[in-house]
């Protein structure tokens, strides 16, 4: 029937191929790369020859996001409705190809570090082009697969996770020369949940160049939000579905019992897996893991 029967997906890149010769038939075999790998591969070359070293102090996240993506051959997407308010205002000291590292850093590597800061994460689209999404309990929900009603789910498992670490210090507004001279202030974000469940597992993260407390405190909680997105939280199978995208919110609808699935209101889809075989057509949504 009519609608959306295909969809677009991000740019994918031939990186081997094989042929193969067998009595009766000839086959090439094709292995590809998406961008988040061919970014991997781009070392940035942002200052001067030989460190190639660049240090922003007055531009924002997104200011810095965007100028490596435009450097490697992409665009990123105007922020819209996905502003996290940190992404397009903290302007961090940040360093790239810092010359005490004697180390050469990919594109991707440093989008990550960058990404790190914020609630945000990055969708690459079918054109050469990013998407900031910004994971947030108001958002809709793009589809709901029931139990016993179109459309369908046809499993799905719910992971309960300890969260390890559980309690972050972030120890900040060191020194201007970086140095640690005086006892710092320290912010913290915890998961008491787990901590006092399970036992408090700390992780201190240092941002000895964050100044205010009310920037330490975002970077704590966004370094803990950050550990539970990565965890796996749940896998469903469906029937195909060509509409849905990484970091989309879907449901999970077990109407024996009433039951709405995931129970973490910020899961968002952090895995596709298309699985085509005679008679068969489905698709394996992980939750999680982002």
């Amino acid at each position: 029937g009519a609608g959306n029967e295909y969809s677009q997906t991000a740019r994918l890149w031939v990186v081997h191929q094989q042929n193969v010769s067998m009595r009766g038939k000839l086959e090439c075999v094709l292995e590809l790369q998406g961008v988040w790998g061919l970014l991997r591969d781009r070392i940035l070359r942002l200052g001067n020859p030989p460190f190639y070293s660049k240090f922003y102090t007055t531009d924002t996240i997104y200011d810095i996001i965007s100028a490596i993506l435009t450097d490697t051959g992409f665009s990123l997407d105007a922020l819209g409705t996905q502003d996290d308010s940190i992404i397009d205002a903290l302007q961090p000291a940040f360093d790239v190809n810092p010359e005490s590292m004697r180390e050469f850093e990919d594109a991707g590597s440093v989008i990550y570090r960058l990404m790190q800061m914020t609630y945000c994460y990055l969708r690459p689209k079918p054109s050469l082009a990013f998407k900031i999404m910004y994971p947030q309990a108001a958002d809709s929900v793009e589809r709901t697969y029931n139990s016993d009603s179109a459309p369908f789910f046809l499993e799905y498992s719910e992971r309960k996770n300890v969260t390890i670490p559980n309690h972050i210090y972030l120890p900040y507004n060191a020194s201007p020369d970086g140095s640690w001279v005086e006892v710092p202030s320290v912010a913290e974000a915890e998961d008491a949940t787990w901590s006092a469940g399970y036992t408090d597992v700390p992780l201190v993260a240092l941002a000895s160049r964050l100044t205010t407390a009310g920037d330490a405190n975002s970077r704590a909680d966004v370094i803990l939000k950050r550990i539970i997105a990565e965890q796996v939280l749940g896998r469903g199978i469906i029937p195909h579905d060509c509409g849905l995208e990484l970091f989309d919110r879907v449901n999970f609808q077990d109407n024996r019992t009433s039951t709405t699935f995931p129970s973490y209101n910020l899961a968002r889809v952090g895995g596709l897996v298309h699985r085509y075989a005679p008679g068969v057509y489905q698709l394996e949504v992980t939750l999680g893991g982002i």
